[in-house]
């Protein structure tokens, strides 16, 4: 169990179950969507900010192709074999490819989310054999997930551009200062 303390120095450190304390404590916050992050993080003094721009074409494929040989290559081809996930006769390199351009806008997250689910689904089909089909399918139902999140955070952006902030007293976004 960990806390936060401040020293006689001002500074904070995190104070062990032990009671040693060990600091300064550095943050690093992450956030997909900027406004989220101001809305939900706003009290917190940050020194610096820095952009990561979600993955382009060749990263998704890159990401994609990581994480393929992660979850799905290494167990096809390891352990016992009644326990191992099988592989189905298809170029899983080129289908990579073909996903990496149809998930613009996908974070590696859920990247790698999509890769967990191909193997999933895998696992508990009754051959336990990752066909195209399973992979198509799978793929068709994260895109349609991540649009419908889309569409509900630009709502939540809406809505929170229109709203009023307090500052002690009610006032509008536009005169607040």
């Amino acid at each position: 169990m960990a806390g936060i303390v401040a020293n006689s120095h001002g500074k904070r450190q995190i104070a062990i179950e032990n009671g040693m304390t060990h600091g300064p404590i550095r943050w690093l916050l992450a956030q997909n969507f900027l406004m989220m992050f101001f809305l939900h993080l706003s009290s917190f003094s940050l020194d610096q900010l820095v952009e990561f721009a979600l993955p382009g074409l060749e990263e998704r494929e890159r990401i994609l192709l990581q994480y393929f040989n992660e979850h799905i290559v290494v167990p096809a081809t390891s352990g016992s074999r009644s326990q191992r996930l099988k592989l189905d006769n298809f170029d899983f390199v080129a289908k990579c490819s073909e996903i990496a351009k149809k998930t613009t806008g996908m974070s590696g997250r859920e990247l790698s989310k999509l890769v967990i689910g191909w193997q999933a689904s895998a696992y508990a089909s009754e051959t336990g054999v990752l066909t195209e089909a399973i992979v198509d399918r799978n793929t068709a139902d994260a895109m349609l997930q991540h649009e419908h999140k889309m569409e509900w955070l630009e709502k939540e952006q809406r809505k929170a551009r229109h709203q009023e902030v307090k500052f002690g007293t009610t006032l509008k976004r536009e005169t607040a200062v």
